[in-house]
């Protein structure tokens, strides 16, 4: 196994202009960014100043490279090593994996392919490909978050509730990709991040305001798990991914979460188009009809039964939200309706018997008769089911309430308790129960 490489970028602060020794105070985080660049390809790294080459052992400037430069261009050469090109366009010899590459000043910032980040860039090489990582401090990395992960729009409590939610959230989380040498990606894998560009003053002042304020529960940090909306009630966090009971991830009864347009919604499929977008899944052939068969304690599907030419199986409610796409198939809690709104189930080998069965026969005036249909067709109904919480029929229609996976906080009934004037303690302490916060 090809071992990762790790280039840590680091800000030097330049004083009286002197080269000194870099020191910081504060919690930073190593967060991914962006894609992964294979071989031949080249990200650029620039700043408003000059970006500087350094030292990571004792935070100087690299004493081979005195001078910035406008901008380095960089990526993997043929060999899957980190290659470096200067402004001119020369090849800088970057014999130690281990340097540092910053801009000079108190407040830095960097470019990466013409985007804007707090903080440093460092890489990371993983399976042959180079992964760009922002070093970031954590209170300006949450600058970065809140606006990707709720409207600057809000309420300013309920954007105060969303800080302490995601500092939480990443203290939890934050060795999560450790192994692959960064703490946490931009995507909704940890939280959305999209660095300097999409700060807005009414969320930064949200993070300004609540800086170094966690949710705690028996004195650790609470893993605040977040949604756009619950529908009415939160979900349990072991029920939505079979995980473990946590105390403060309970389901409740969500008032605040009933009046966003996402509250109700609806689609629809036709069988074929099922057929289609669950093949990946098993090989259930020719669906032709869906039955919830569970659900957890909120009321969400939990379990849902396919009927298919080829066979009949079960599907976790996740996993089928997932084939319809998140953003079309908003929650797990919804009803399956169609058509005809039932599915017939019938026992295969019980009928095979009842026809079999010699038909009664009656003495009368006019001799023995046989009874043949009635009497089968009686029992042939008393074998074969209905349910009406399935479907079967040319167009399966999904009525369902809210949008995510419901535990946590409800960032739009966030935004109702805000605008009923609580503030985020009550807002945390609503959906986090038994929670400290400070």
């Amino acid at each position: 196994m090809k071992k990762t490489k790790v280039l840590a970028v680091f800000l030097i602060v330049l004083l009286f202009s002197s080269i000194s020794i870099f020191a910081y105070s504060g919690d930073y985080y190593d967060i991914k960014i962006g894609k992964n660049y294979s071989q031949g390809e080249t990200v650029r790294i620039s700043s408003d100043n000059d970006i500087f080459i350094l030292d990571s052992y004792n935070f100087d400037v690299n004493r081979s490279y005195y001078s910035g430069f406008e901008y380095l261009d960089i990526g993997l050469d043929s060999y899957g090593d980190l290659s470096v090109f200067d402004d001119e366009g020369y090849e800088v010899d970057v014999r130690n994996d281990d340097i540092l590459l910053g801009n000079i000043g108190s407040n830095s910032v960097v470019t990466v392919n013409g985007k804007k980040y707090r903080g440093y860039i460092s890489f990371v090489i993983n399976s042959n490909r180079l992964n760009i990582i922002n070093k970031v401090e954590v209170d300006d990395y949450l600058k970065g978050v809140l606006p990707k992960e709720m409207s600057q729009s809000f309420p300013i409590e309920a954007l105060k509730a969303q800080a302490i939610a995601s500092r939480s959230f990443a203290y939890v989380n934050k060795d999560k990709y450790i192994k692959n040498g960064y703490n946490l990606d931009d995507t909704t894998a940890s939280q959305v991040y999209g660095g300097m560009e999409v700060e807005t003053d009414k969320t930064n002042q949200a993070v300004d305001e609540t800086r170094g304020i966690m949710m705690y529960y028996n004195g650790d940090v609470a893993n605040a798990f977040f949604h756009a909306t619950s529908g009415g009630v939160t979900e349990a966090s072991k029920d939505a991914w079979n995980g473990e009971y946590i105390p403060y991830l309970q389901s409740i009864e969500d008032p605040y979460s009933t009046k966003h347009k996402s509250t109700n919604w609806e689609i629809s499929y036709s069988l074929s188009e099922l057929t289609k977008l669950l093949s990946n899944k098993d090989d259930f052939g020719n669906i032709n009809g869906l039955e919830i068969t569970s659900r957890t304690s909120s009321g969400r599907a939990k379990e849902i039964t396919i009927y298919g030419s080829n066979k009949t199986g079960t599907m976790t409610a996740s996993n089928f939200r997932n084939s319809l796409g998140n953003t079309k198939c908003k929650s797990t809690l919804f009803e399956i309706l169609g058509g005809s709104s039932t599915v017939t189930q019938i026992d295969e080998a019980k009928i095979e018997e009842i026809l079999s069965r010699p038909n009664p026969k009656y003495a009368t005036d006019e001799g023995e008769i046989e009874v043949v249909n009635f009497y089968k067709l009686i029992a042939l109904s008393e074998n074969t089911t209905t349910s009406n919480s399935s479907v079967s029929s040319d167009d399966i229609v999904i009525k369902g309430k809210g949008y995510g996976h419901g535990v946590g906080m409800s960032q739009y009934g966030a935004m109702e308790m805000a605008e009923n004037g609580m503030d985020y303690k009550d807002i945390l302490e609503h959906y986090f129960r038994g929670v400290s916060i400070y």
